[in-house]
């Protein structure tokens, strides 16, 4: 039974830390963006994205890495699975949030602000 929580557990580290890498690269995230908002450093996050390294769940870096997750999913179906236009809408001021949604998910609190906004309007599509 141990044996199989471990392999579980490997599992869902190997797929957050793939979802993580495909997100980040359909927001047009930067190392050193996901390195603030995750809560790792540059090089790991480089060692995740060559498969080096697994966001292992029961850390803060794998809560936050999940709400990036939620993000992505949220604004690809509001964008009709459109990278580029997600890309744009990341990169371009927000007058609800206030601000450039890539540069608000830096912190916690934006991270937050952020998801909700993205997951609130995806309701209304």
């Amino acid at each position: 039974m141990y044996t199989e929580q471990i392999a579980d557990r490997d599992t869902v580290a190997q797929v957050v830390s793939k979802a993580l890498v495909r997100a980040a690269g359909d927001l047009g995230l930067n190392g050193c963006q996901m390195a603030r908002t995750i809560g790792l450093s540059e090089a790991t996050i480089s060692r995740v994205r060559r498969g080096a390294h697994l966001i292992t769940p029961d850390t803060k870096s794998y809560e936050l890495s999940l709400m990036v997750i939620r993000i992505h999913k949220a604004l690809m179906e509001i964008m009709g699975q459109d990278p580029d236009a997600v890309k744009s809408w990341m990169r371009a001021e927000n007058t609800e949030l206030k601000a450039v949604p890539a540069k608000k998910i830096g912190d916690i609190r934006g991270l937050v602000s952020v998801l909700a906004y993205a997951e609130t309007r995806l309701k209304n599509v």
